[in-house]
């Protein structure tokens, strides 16, 4: 079972993008996109290895309600998500964002925003095991490790 959620910085770009545009469509359907998203990833949290593998070890989940996928990576206790695509991109565009080389495997060479919703507050961080302070990005429902120390 993962314990530890982990967006790239492009992940949680194309979150807050989708946001917003569904909130111009029409108020509230930003949240509801982001519950949507928030239940997805409790479900690979819960069953990582659940959905099918779309190319090497990478894996793709379907968001409900909403044509979008989650592409991810499982190892070990930890869910690296890579992007948030509406489904009918070009199903290799999110490729670009994987890691060249990694230094060992499982571990993504990119910079990465270790981001943790709210509710998962009372599960182990990864440099102390304890929860850190609440702090939320504008989709009002993750915060970022870095901002932890402030």
């Amino acid at each position: 079972m993962g314990e530890i959620l982990i967006l790239l910085p492009e992940a949680v770009r194309d979150i807050a993008d989708t946001y917003n545009w569904y909130e111009e469509r029409r108020t509230g359907l930003g949240g509801e996109f982001i519950q949507e998203v928030e239940a997805c990833f409790e479900s690979i949290l819960r069953h990582p290895e659940r959905y099918a593998i779309v190319h090497e070890s990478y894996r793709r989940a379907l968001i409900r309600r909403f044509p979008y996928v989650v592409f991810y990576e499982h190892s070990g206790d930890t869910v690296t998500v890579y992007a948030v695509f509406h489904s009918s991109r070009d199903p290799m565009a999110w490729r670009v964002r994987l890691p060249l080389t990694p230094e060992e495997p499982g571990t993504p060479t990119c910079p990465l925003v270790s981001l943790e919703p709210a509710h998962y507050r009372s599960r182990k961080t990864a440099a102390s095991g304890t929860p850190g302070p609440a702090r939320t990005l504008p989709c009002n429902s993750f915060q970022r490790s870095a901002d932890r120390q402030q």
